[in-house]
């Protein structure tokens, strides 16, 4: 259900991120939405799974409320990547998106660079690398 969801919006977020360098809860809020309901399906189907779901989802909101408390990463950034690390231990794919949300946070210093201004999307490199991630991921 949240991977449906994130194909429908994920162009969307990352053109409004790369425009507005802001991710609107307007679409994050529903997918989390969508995401909690999945990982109680989960936990109902399978006992114990939702653990691991929500897991991961703390590891990527430890991860990105680091980076928000130092000031260099924005709260919708926080919120899309609790939803994509979500996401991707609901399909069983834990450690290859999340290595490249890891990715997505070492190209920063170079957009930084790149951008006159010091405000980063992070969006669109976060919602690339989990795309490329889970199509690698996704089973045969």
């Amino acid at each position: 259900m949240p991977l449906s969801y994130l194909a429908a919006v994920s162009v969307t977020l990352a053109v409004v991120d790369a425009r507005e360098q802001r991710l609107p809860n307007t679409l994050v809020m529903p997918g989390l939405v969508l995401l909690g309901w999945a990982i109680v399906g989960a936990e109902v189907q399978e006992p114990g799974r939702a653990l691991s779901v929500l897991a991961a989802c703390a590891c990527a909101a430890a991860v990105f409320g680091a980076g928000w408390l130092a000031g260099a990463v924005g709260m919708g950034d926080v919120k899309l990547a609790v939803l994509l690390a979500g996401t991707a231990a609901l399909l069983g794919a834990v450690v290859l998106p999340l290595a490249g949300v890891a990715l997505a946070l070492l190209m920063a210093p170079a957009l930084v660079s790149a951008c006159s201004d010091t405000r980063i999307p992070l969006g669109p490199p976060l919602l690339a690398a989990f795309w490329w991630a889970t199509v690698l991921a996704w089973p045969p």
